[in-house]
């Protein structure tokens, strides 16, 4: 398995739409820009995900030049729509100019949770699908990331792909993103 495509290569279209645009392009720039210190916290104990998590919102909430204000929430409450009850997403951005909502639920892979890491991105993605309609009642749109530290054997990462994710090497390091919007 190859994952040759630099993440700057990829055409995303712009603007806050159902393709993500600028938010998977933001997200490319800011593992590479943190590449080392990702390669480093992927061996620790208890993993890496909260911290990414919030690096990347003050990366957004920072990054975005759009004529309008951007808000970047991170754990913001959205409707499940099989039962009614507020579930909550890992990030909610939002701008006046698009009117709508896009959703970002990530996962990292770490050396201690490798082996479960590609059910996890898949439990994630089966989670978002019911999570269309936020607390004020706006369509939702969004994409599943899964950032991972690509060492040895990747195969058991084939099973996104065959699951309809798109994989992204980042550039000058061993780390793959992989992502699907919905």
């Amino acid at each position: 398995m190859s994952f040759e495509t630099p993440f700057s290569a990829i055409n995303v279209k712009q603007g806050f739409t159902k393709e993500g645009g600028p938010v998977l392009q933001a997200i490319g720039h800011a593992v590479h820009e943190r590449r080392d210190f990702i390669q480093v916290a992927y061996r620790l104990n208890g993993g890496w995900e909260s911290w990414a998590q919030v690096e990347l919102a003050v990366y957004l909430a920072e990054g975005f030049q759009h004529g309008a204000t951007v808000v970047v929430e991170r754990e913001t409450a959205v409707i499940d729509q099989t039962t009614g009850k507020k579930k909550w997403v890992d990030f909610d951005i939002s701008t006046e100019k698009a009117g709508s909502d896009f959703l970002v639920e990530m996962k990292c892979q770490s050396f201690h949770n490798a082996k479960n890491f590609t059910s996890d991105v898949l439990k994630d993605l089966a989670k978002v699908g019911k999570y269309n309609v936020g607390p004020h009642g706006t369509w939702k749109t969004g994409c599943v990331v899964g950032i991972c530290v690509v060492e040895g054997d990747a195969t058991n990462l084939e099973d996104l792909m065959a699951h309809g994710f798109t994989a992204a090497k980042v550039k000058d390091c061993h780390i793959v993103i992989f992502y699907k919007q919905f």
